[in-house]
């Protein structure tokens, strides 16, 4: 959920994929497909590109093709959702589920490459190696709205670890209090 971490040559904040070539030999895309939609696995052709040994190819997700830069034909959703990397047949060669995402916070592979995917500090065409993990006991979202509210609060919350929630109105009277496992609560 990019927001203001990097440009796009539009100077447009939008959500973005990063490709790492682990390898010693340089990698050419083409003939293989990226998409958010396992029934549709060759949603987008990725372009004829060469990611060279130890690099990284930034796809910018955000269905505008037109751009100059490559150009997903498809939005992430920061709500979490699937990416799949498949072949011309449609065979999957990879594939990524990634949870809601915070505004500003990459979700990637710590050790660079290779380590488990997890929230991280945006690393844009460098080694991740350099990225701050984010502990799992900070990942919570909460959204709530409307904003300002008269008479009802709608409120999501998501965690990893067990958490409280209390309101409180603008005198510091609790109005609520409530606690929850970890998971998702609407």
């Amino acid at each position: 959920d990019n927001t203001s971490t990097v440009k796009d040559e539009n100077s447009e904040f939008d959500d973005w994929i990063e490709l790492y070539n682990t390898t010693s030999n340089s990698i050419n895309l083409s003939g293989l497909f990226l998409s958010d939609d396992v029934s549709n696995l060759t949603k987008w052709a990725l372009p004829n590109v060469t990611i060279q040994a130890e690099s990284y190819q930034i796809i910018w997700a955000d269905a505008d093709t037109d751009q100059s830069e490559i150009h997903s034909n498809f939005k992430l959703s920061a709500s979490g959702e699937q990416l799949f990397i498949s072949d011309a047949d449609a065979y999957l060669i990879d594939s990524l589920t990634f949870p809601i995402q915070i505004d500003d916070i990459a979700y990637g592979r710590f050790p660079n490459g290779t380590g488990a995917f997890t929230y991280i500090s945006p690393t844009v065409n460098t080694s991740n190696n350099t990225a701050s993990v984010i502990p799992a006991h900070s990942n919570l979202v909460l959204k709530a709205h409307p904003n300002p509210v008269s008479e009802v609060l709608y409120i999501s919350i998501e965690s990893q670890i067990e958490s409280a929630l209390n309101i409180y109105d603008a005198l510091g009277r609790k109005l609520y209090s409530k606690s929850f496992s970890a998971g998702i609560i609407e």
